[in-house]
């Protein structure tokens, strides 16, 4: 896989044992471990990660150390009561914990990163929304090619601002280029069942855009929002002004 395509730098801490996955990749066998991740905020991102066993370093248990995870982020399509789930996750190149690290990283504490690049595909017509404080939300999903031609990842990923607005004029198949990073959201799914309904906590895991491009295709091929950016910029206004009014009425 090109790194370009797919790039993903975590630093943080080791909140769960290492659990060993019942597939086996092609480094062999691999352990799941999830690593907490602070924002400047103070939130952790609590993000899963599938680390061969080569990275491990013969460690026995690793709960509380720091470390910093290197790879890519992929998904996973799994079949489980009769429907479709998709994992998402870190697919580790290197592990390095925080007392061994020798790269330059600064580890733990205020300075933990979260960091990925992402070249890809738009997969369907993105979601455009605003909140009720009116704060412009874009979601859409990122097909992003794999080592198996035949099962890309599939990353659900989430704009906001004027990047939401950029990627609300996108469509399915738009190429395009992105920054953010990865975050764990909580959410609650009421299950339906014969003796009533129940409420479930369950965490979604996508991405957050910190930046969003639109690229030219081989051959000069453009995608129809590069050519609205590339209008005359009292066009564009226009055209931007028409979007979001018409935009406002409909959420």
């Amino acid at each position: 896989m090109n790194i370009n395509q797919n790039s993903a730098f975590i630093t943080g801490t080791i909140v769960s044992p290492y659990y060993l996955t019942c597939a086996t990749t092609e480094d062999g066998h691999c352990y799941k471990v999830f690593i907490s991740a602070r924002r400047f905020s103070g939130t952790e991102d609590v993000i899963p990660a599938i680390v061969p066993e080569r990275c491990l370093r013969d460690t026995i248990d690793g709960i509380g150390r720091s470390v910093t995870a290197k790879g890519v982020f992929r998904s996973m399509d799994r079949y489980s009561n009769g429907k479709h789930h998709l994992d998402l996750f870190l697919y580790v190149d290197e592990f390095i914990f925080g007392d061994r690290n020798t790269g330059g990283d600064e580890i733990g504490g205020a300075k933990d990163r979260n960091r990925l690049s992402l070249e890809g595909y738009i997969g369907k017509p993105p979601v455009y929304r605003k909140t009720p404080l009116g704060r412009r939300i874009a979601d859409f999903i990122l097909a992003v090619n794999s080592p198996d031609p035949r099962h890309p990842n599939y990353i659900p990923c989430i704009a906001w601002g004027e990047d939401a607005v950029l990627a609300s004029r996108m469509q399915a198949g738009d190429h395009i280029r992105l920054a953010g990073r990865i975050q764990s959201r909580e959410y609650s799914k009421v299950l339906h069942g014969k003796e009533g309904d129940t409420v479930q906590k369950r965490i979604a895991y996508e991405v957050s855009c910190r930046s969003l491009e639109v690229l030219e295709d081989k051959g000069g091929k453009r995608s129809k929002t590069q050519a609205d950016e590339e209008a005359s910029p009292l066009d564009s206004r226009n055209r931007r002004f028409q979007y979001e009014s018409k935009a406002g009425h409909n959420v």
